[in-house]
């Protein structure tokens, strides 16, 4: 970037300088003269050359970075293709668990139901009879049972009616506790299953913030491209028009010097006559028609800080660090190194890289604090360090990416923002500076 500025300053200096040289009425001036505009002539061309020589090597060197950035995109492009191949399988995976889980929920019904059944038919056969087994039962059959043989009938039928029972009750808690067992399983298998895909969202996003800041710098780089193709052009017109130049001062110059000889040729002639003719003469020289050239005219929301380190940049009006210009600071920097957090409770509304500047940007809404909706912005984080995609919701404190130079930086730093429905005002105060 810096040769593309020095060459553009060369060019408008090789303009403004060619601007003021006469365009071919030179006639008049000395052979000295000539020779000194030539030797400019041949200094500025050789500085076009050499500026001609420089825009080449910029030229290759961004088609270097080009074809570099371009192999690293085909790079990033597979493994977004592996990584969305895994979501894939692993939202097949997640409704597997979800059919598990919707079979397990209807064995448990029908089990229930069966449970019931059994229920009402012990009720039926055996209303007169507790079915526990206990010895008062026992003693109630005995003093009943009318005879030996009605006694040894009633025992036998109320120990089978026991024993049915218990066996009921015995299948009922063990069905009931494998159900248990298995839903318990497919829910943490389903629990296994989001995680990994939350993960793999997370790992896809990334990869398309990278992709996108590739495709970013691809663009800047083609920008710069063709303007210094645009800027080699212009250097080589200059070059030819430099050469028309020192073409039509080596004519002026051929001519001057016939004139002279010519000049002095007569001279000597009329020295030669007036010495025959014995009359003396004066010879004056001729007066100069050169004249002397004319010079030319001439607050107060419970915010957290979100990083380390010191303040780099305040709010407010700056020179801006590429242009010079006075430009308005929408936030601080916190020059530094290190994770970044986020300063409070909210929803993460934008994590992705953003062409407009700041990088890799993650946006918070805090949702209304007295009335007033915040929102905080955490720019030129490293790539790959967002760990938070949009729509998740983010706790104070909680690590949102790693400080960097992404975007348009000077830089490791942090760019932090807090915005009033909309608006930016000055953080400091809210973080305690």
């Amino acid at each position: 970037m810096k040769k593309i500025i020095q060459l553009s300053l060369i060019s408008t200096l090789l303009l403004s300088t060619l601007s003021v040289l006469p365009a071919t009425q030179v006639s008049a001036e000395t052979t000295e003269e000539i020779n000194q505009k030539q030797q400019e002539l041949d200094s500025k061309s050789a500085t076009v050359e050499n500026g001609i020589e420089a825009t080449e090597e910029s030229l290759k060197s961004l088609e270097t970075e080009k074809s570099t950035l371009e192999k690293e995109v085909q790079s990033l492009q597979k493994q977004i293709d592996e990584v969305m191949k895994k979501l894939e399988e692993q939202q097949v995976n997640l409704k597997d668990s979800e059919v598990k889980i919707n079979e397990l929920k209807e064995k448990i019904a029908t089990l229930e139901d069966r449970i019931q059944q059994r229920t009402q038919k012990l009720e039926n056969q055996a209303r007169f009879v507790q079915t526990d087994g206990d010895t008062h039962s026992l003693a109630t059959i005995v003093l009943t049972a009318e005879n030996f043989s009605d006694l040894i009938g009633k025992v036998t039928a109320v120990t089978q009616l026991v024993y049915a029972n218990k066996q009921i009750v015995t299948d009922q808690e063990n069905d009931q506790k494998e159900l248990k067992t298995a839903e318990t399983a497919a829910i943490n298998e389903k629990k296994i299953a989001e995680n990994l895909k939350n993960e793999i969202e997370r790992s896809k996003n990334n990869l398309y913030a990278q992709k996108s800041e590739l495709d970013d710098k691809i663009l800047q780089i083609a920008t710069k491209y063709q303007l210094t193709e645009a800027e080699k052009n212009t250097l080589i017109s200059e070059k030819n028009t430099i050469a028309t130049q020192t073409s039509k001062l080596t004519s002026d110059l051929k001519a001057e010097q016939d004139r002279i000889v010519a000049e002095q040729a007569a001279k000597v002639a009329a020295d030669k006559k007036a010495e025959e003719m014995a009359t003396p003469t004066t010879n004056t020289p001729p007066a100069s028609n050169e004249g002397t050239p004319t010079p030319p005219n001439t607050g107060g929301t419970t915010f957290i800080r979100p990083s380390n380190g010191y303040v780099s940049s305040p709010f407010g009006y700056r020179s801006d660090p590429f242009t010079g210009a006075q430009t308005f600071h929408k936030g601080i920097d916190l020059a530094g190194s290190g994770a970044i957090k986020a300063a409070a409770d909210g929803v993460v509304e934008y994590s992705n890289y953003n062409n407009g500047g700041y990088g890799y940007l993650v946006i918070i809404n805090h949702g209304a604090i007295n009335g007033v909706n915040y929102q905080t912005y955490y720019a030129h984080m490293a790539p790959g360090s967002l760990t938070m995609v949009a729509g998740q919701t983010v706790r104070q404190g909680q690590q949102i990416g790693v400080m960097g130079t992404s975007g348009s930086s000077t830089g490791v730093h942090l760019h932090f923002e807090v915005r009033e429905n909309g608006t930016p005002v000055n953080p400091a105060p809210f973080i305690g500076l």
